[in-house]
């Protein structure tokens, strides 16, 4: 059997006094993070990624068809479909609130 050592180190104050007793940990970092996703974003991001990779499949299947032999062109640009999803929705959200900003 192994045994385990668990090391906690208690801050003190210049007054000798513990700090912080009776907070809570905030969450930092990744748990953090994790913590404030939308499920229906990730979904959606998803399922873009999703149609994404789909789309390139069948755009290389038919350039392969048609050309007759394999090379990676403009069917490449369907990977990138969450990321011009997610620019082309900032902007619209970015155009929306300044419009209502001048109001």
């Amino acid at each position: 059997m192994q045994a385990t050592v668990i090391t906690v180190a208690v801050h003190k104050n210049h007054r000798g006094e513990r700090e912080n007793v009776d907070k809570p940990k905030e969450r930092t970092g990744l748990r953090r993070w994790l913590a404030r996703l939308n499920g229906w974003t990730v979904a959606w991001y998803t399922f873009l990624t999703v149609a994404g990779v789909a789309l390139f499949k069948i755009g290389a299947a038919y350039a392969m068809r048609e050309r007759g032999y394999h090379a990676v062109g403009g069917e490449a640009l369907a990977l990138l479909l969450p990321v011009f999803w997610y620019t082309m929705a900032a902007t619209v959200r970015d155009i929306v609130r300044d419009w209502k900003d001048r109001r």
